[in-house]
């Protein structure tokens, strides 16, 4: 097992992949990234404690805002009959993500 042979491990815990591009894992990998920077962080003497306790906070309100996003079902929709019937789609990274992979599917 490769954790067995890893230095460290950080589980996840985000369930078994159901699909190769698995968005569940993905986020999960992200928030523990992100839980990890901010113990670096403290360790390091680089993140006080109001900084930290202010980064805990907006992390605690993802699932609010991920539910604000999810609630236009409407758009979604529309916007999913307008792609239902494409043969290629590129995904493209911004912002932070930037350095994100494009992506290419073909029917």
């Amino acid at each position: 097992m490769v954790t067995r042979e890893a230095a460290g491990t950080i589980y996840t815990h985000a369930g078994p992949e159901i699909g190769v591009a698995s968005t569940k894992a993905f986020t999960c990998q992200l928030t523990a990234l992100f839980i990890l920077a901010m113990y670096l962080g403290q360790e390091r003497k680089v993140l006080d404690g109001p900084r930290l306790r202010g980064l805990i906070q907006e992390l605690h309100r993802i699932p609010g805002k991920l539910e604000t996003v999810l609630s236009n079902d409407a758009m979604y929709e529309s916007l999913a009959r307008d792609l239902y019937h494409a043969s290629d789609a590129l995904y493209l990274g911004r912002g932070i993500h930037f350095p994100m992979p494009s992506k290419a599917r073909s029917s």
